[in-house]
């Protein structure tokens, strides 16, 4: 959806100057993203993305790669991998995670600025990144024809429309207030101190969510066709995640989505 407030280039200096920061502490400040269950559930996206590819080496991009949450297990498995991120910050963590660096090439560059001159990819994976986009639908438009007929596009944590969130019950609450209280104590033994950090240019599109209907409705229109959805709870202590989405069904506030272009 386009931004009508606030420039696309102010969105795109909001997010270099809050990644420049966060670099140094982004797996750490993370949990809701790095702990047991939420790589467990990245890993099943990820399997069931490939499932739709040939058994080969894929030439993957990673857009917004930040720390390699998504590039790193994919050049794992072999498969020969574009990481794009605007901070540099962001891609030297990432390039002190993996000094080896055969098959995995690094981009500093916003992702339309990239896109408009990228080649063709078999897979594009993108994680906890529209919601910093001037235009997602724009930037998913882009990504879907760079995908080879039959390609995958892997879309992971994503805020869902607020229009679509629920109250936790009180078993549900008391889970997630004991992983929020859990993770302040990590912090702070952890001596982690960061300074303050105005996200309100950065997650653009946090505060209403993505608007999850127009967005399958402009991938269904660039060719693809949607073959998982996901909608999940994220909490900052793995078991806390586990037990609100696998076994308390507590409402979800983020999604993932697997997509093939079909035509």
């Amino acid at each position: 959806m386009p931004v009508t407030k606030i420039r696309d280039d102010e969105i795109l200096a909001g997010n270099r100057a809050v990644h420049a920061i966060e670099a140094q502490y982004y797996d750490r400040i993370h949990p809701d993203i790095f702990n047991f269950w939420e790589q467990r559930m990245l890993r099943r996206d990820l399997a069931r993305a490939l499932a739709l590819l040939p058994a080969r080496t894929l030439r993957v991009l990673d857009v917004g790669c930040g720390t390699g949450n998504l590039a790193l297990p994919l050049w794992r498995l072999g498969h020969s991998v574009d990481a794009v991120d605007l901070s540099e910050e962001m891609l030297a963590r990432l390039r002190g995670k993996q000094r080896e660096h055969e098959r995995l090439r690094l981009h500093c560059a916003d992702a339309d600025t990239f896109l408009r001159s990228a080649g063709s990819y078999d897979l594009i994976a993108i994680s906890s990144v529209l919601h910093h986009l001037p235009d997602y639908t724009a930037t998913l438009k882009r990504c879907a024809h760079l995908l080879v007929e039959g390609g995958a596009l892997l879309v992971i944590h994503e805020p869902l429309p607020r229009t679509e969130m629920t109250s936790l019950t009180a078993s549900q609450a008391a889970v997630s207030s004991t992983a929020a209280f859990i993770d302040r104590v990590r912090q702070r033994l952890s001596g982690i101190k960061l300074p303050a950090i105005d996200y309100s240019i950065s997650d653009v599109h946090v505060e209403k969510g993505i608007a999850l209907d127009a967005l399958l409705t402009g991938l269904n229109a660039a060719g693809m066709s949607v073959v998982g959805l996901r909608r999940y709870r994220p909490e900052r202590v793995g078991l806390a995640a586990m037990l609100n989405n696998a076994v308390l069904g507590a409402p979800p506030i983020l999604f993932s989505l697997v997509a093939q272009r079909v035509k």
